[in-house]
């Protein structure tokens, strides 16, 4: 992947590895609302292309990967606007999630339009790192 001059000295100012930076493509609208702090969660549906993007297996056991970071893209183009985010915390919601932190996070999902009994990928964001 290509990185802007200015983007890339935000990685390296932050000490991220590449380890650490997972990239996904999303909606302009969803990635304005990161930017205003209105949307403080992003979701992915449970795929096996997410899940493996977030965790590793070994002999069965899974493990979560490393990832301090994500590199959001609003669209497809070259031109399409990024911002790198921190990553504070992920979790698997289904409806029998019933933590705290499940309750908090369907509020959100409430806010997206994401029925109650849905199951997915909730990664919880935190401060911008770099804005594009």
């Amino acid at each position: 992947m290509n990185y802007s001059v200015e983007l890339q000295n935000a990685i390296t100012k932050h000490g991220i590895m590449p380890e650490n930076l997972l990239y996904m493509t999303i909606g302009r609208e969803p990635l304005s609302r990161i930017i205003s702090k209105e949307k403080t969660i992003e979701f992915r549906g449970i795929t096996e292309h997410w899940a493996k993007k977030l965790t590793s297996e070994k002999d069965g056991v899974y493990t979560d990967k490393p990832i301090t970071h994500l590199l959001l893209q609003g669209g497809y183009s070259k031109n399409s606007p990024r911002v790198l985010v921190q990553l504070k915390d992920w979790r698997f919601i289904d409806e029998e999630s019933t933590s705290e932190r499940a309750e908090i996070i369907r509020i959100e999902t409430r806010k997206e339009g994401i029925e109650d009994d849905a199951e997915y990928f909730a990664l919880m964001l935190g401060d911008i790192v770099y804005n594009e």
